[in-house]
């Protein structure tokens, strides 16, 4: 919507001479600029999932749910933070936030074996939710060991994702369910969730990327 809108109103410009008032195309084309790039402002913060320690990153705790978001250039959460959440009982929600100003990718470099004893426990990993907002999830393997665990991917654009599943990494078994969604990109799977309730929006991803792109 936005490219479309600029390009009507500059081929306007282009095609409308000046009669008169030798400013008002230039006028135009320099209000066109500013609200390119205004529309172009990211308030998120890119993070990283490894096992470093935690870095750019704040966490806080209440009824049952731990909130890890980041908040600085060179955002880190380390898996064993989220492990330590899970197995005190708590679900677990991590955010790229909502104040920063990059794209609000969340990028796993390492993948994570999740051991923790609690049951129906939920591992949430979305992109913040900051005007502009352009962040995509990519994740390694995630097991999560307790019973009755669920996984959410929730992607403001893209998600790729290898094996997400209960068990251990060398026995899986199936989540409880997991909610895999790309709101105006695509899905990517390189190895399917382990069988068990799944549920992928878009279901025919790259189509709806084309169409996002074209609107």
């Amino acid at each position: 919507m936005i490219f479309g809108t600029h390009s009507t109103s500059r081929s306007r410009t282009l095609r409308n001479p000046d009669k008169g008032g030798g400013s008002k195309p230039i006028r135009r084309a320099a209000r066109c600029c500013a609200e390119c790039l205004e529309g172009r402002i990211l308030f998120a913060w890119n993070m990283a999932l490894s096992v470093n320690a935690d870095f750019g990153v704040s966490s806080s705790t209440a009824s049952g749910t731990t909130i890890f978001t980041a908040t600085a250039t060179g955002a880190n959460l380390s898996w064993n933070s989220i492990q330590s959440a899970l197995q005190a009982g708590d679900n677990v929600v991590v955010s790229s936030g909502s104040t920063g100003t990059e794209a609000g990718n969340i990028t796993d470099q390492s993948g994570a074996q999740l051991s923790f004893s609690g049951t129906n426990l939920n591992l949430m990993i979305e992109t913040g939710s900051g005007t502009g907002l352009a962040g995509s999830i990519s994740i390694e393997n995630v097991t999560m060991s307790g019973s009755n665990s669920s996984v959410n991917l929730n992607a403001y654009e893209n998600v790729s994702t290898e094996l997400l599943s209960g068990g251990t990494s060398s026995s899986p078994t199936p989540l409880a369910s997991a909610v895999i969604t790309a709101n105006v990109g695509y899905i990517d799977s390189y190895a399917s969730p382990e069988r068990g309730p799944v549920e992928a929006t878009p279901w025919r991803c790259a189509q709806v990327r084309e169409l996002a792109l074209r609107r």
